[in-house]
């Protein structure tokens, strides 16, 4: 038996039982009315009794079976027929005994039924106040906790496609840092250790500093200045790069493996290879919580046939863009014949 639940639901109950009933033994109190007070006790515990018995069966069995399955119409009719049945056994047949209290109303003249009817009205309304108040409470309770099972559901589910879009992006450079060393090797071989550390701390950004939600804007703009300087030392007759990356001393945090989509992106499909007509230039701008990153590259010709490996960068960082920076990122990309630019926007705060 899950005694917690159990101990959960008295508790409940206890506590509303005291709330819509307690009220009504409090009244005799309040209007001063203590000459019959053996009379309003007995009174205040009958209507006390029957608000608990109302409650009890409503949060154990009318709300769970009826109300929580969406069966809204036999939730009311079972509420209304609790109401009639907890009125006539705690009004008409306990009643009579508690008016032997007070002989004096067994002399009254006869009321009209006008009045009757709003005797037993008043005789009914706190089991009606108390059904209705524990059913808005409960329902309340129950939509509180269902809205934070979703926003949970939701965060997970977010952090869950995160760690997916991290997962196909890294092989992908790291597939190709490996090929520039393997091609530094041949061409420049003295040179290759300084590389292997720059391809070591890109390993260890990536495998490490990346499951971080945040990472320092500046080491972000190192690994992109180390990839940088891997893929021009492929040629060793310069390519057309230009780097400009402010932002070293920035303490601004940003989502890592963001940027570099974009200049992975441009040095795959501008052919800057051709030392002729490719080229690639790379800006990166800092005024106060925003940045601005800017790629752009020559779009080779039409006959130029890309490299059918990757191609998932973009699509990925527009996703995480979408998910980490709703509504405080703005990104354009244009293309045309001779030029292809990125243009990037974040409100990092």
């Amino acid at each position: 038996m899950n005694y917690s639940f159990l101990n959960n639901t008295i508790s409940k109950i206890a506590f509303q039982s005291l709330l819509f009933g307690g009220v009504w033994m409090l009244i005799p109190l309040i209007f001063n009315d203590l000459e019959f007070g053996q009379y309003n006790f007995y009174r205040g515990l009958k209507i006390l009794a029957g608000v608990t018995l109302i409650i009890g069966i409503n949060i154990k069995w009318l709300l769970p079976k009826f109300y929580l399955k969406n069966k809204g119409v036999l939730y009311i009719l079972a509420g209304i027929t609790l109401l009639i049945i907890v009125a006539i056994v705690f009004d008409w047949l306990i009643d009579p005994y508690l008016k032997m209290m007070r002989p004096e109303t067994q002399n009254r003249p006869k009321r009209t039924t006008a009045w009757n009817l709003i005797k037993e009205i008043n005789h009914i309304m706190p089991f009606i106040l108390a059904f209705v108040g524990s059913a808005l409470i409960e329902i309340s309770i129950f939509a509180n906790r269902k809205m934070k099972e979703a926003m949970a559901l939701q965060n997970e589910k977010l952090e869950t496609e995160m760690k997916l879009l991290k997962s196909q992006i890294n092989p992908h450079f790291l597939f190709n840092a490996l090929n520039n060393i393997y091609s530094l090797s041949y061409l420049k071989p003295e040179k290759t250790p300084e590389n292997l550390l720059k391809l070591s701390g890109m390993l260890r950004y990536m495998l490490y500093e990346c499951n971080d939600k945040k990472v320092p804007l500046s080491k972000e703009i190192v690994y992109l200045e180390n990839f940088v300087d891997l893929k021009l030392l492929k040629d060793s007759r310069g390519m057309k790069v230009v780097i400009d990356l402010q932002g070293h001393d920035s303490q601004l945090q940003i989502a890592p493996m963001l940027l570099i989509p974009f200049v992975e992106n441009a040095f795959k499909h501008s052919h800057v290879e051709d030392l002729e007509n490719g080229w690639i230039k790379i800006e990166l701008t800092v005024k106060g919580s925003k940045i601005n990153f800017q790629v752009v590259n020559s779009s080779p010709p039409k006959s130029y046939k890309k490299d059918s490996v990757g191609g998932i960068g973009l699509p990925n960082v527009k996703r995480q863009l979408s998910l980490i920076y709703p509504k405080k990122h703005q990104l354009n990309i244009q293309s045309d014949e001779a030029i292809y630019s990125v243009n990037l926007e974040i409100d990092l705060l």
